[in-house]
């Protein structure tokens, strides 16, 4: 489920993310993890759900080819 939207989609249309020393990232494997879809993910305020998300500012990553590996 997207965390923006609430959506309930597929894991594999889902980007997973998780919040390591106040960055947006992709989930490494450890730790708590959350997932965002890509309509809610080229949202302008996104940043905004990022940062309330994470009790901090956030730097937002985006991969090369924009998924998760």
């Amino acid at each position: 489920m997207c965390v923006k939207c609430r959506k309930r989609l597929p894991q594999s249309r889902l980007f997973r993310l998780q919040v390591s020393n106040k960055e947006v990232v992709f989930f490494s494997g450890i730790g708590r993890s959350f997932y965002i879809c890509d309509e809610c993910s080229k949202r302008s305020d996104i940043r905004n759900t990022l940062t309330k998300l994470a009790n901090s500012s956030v730097v937002l990553r985006r991969h090369k080819n924009g998924k998760n590996k």
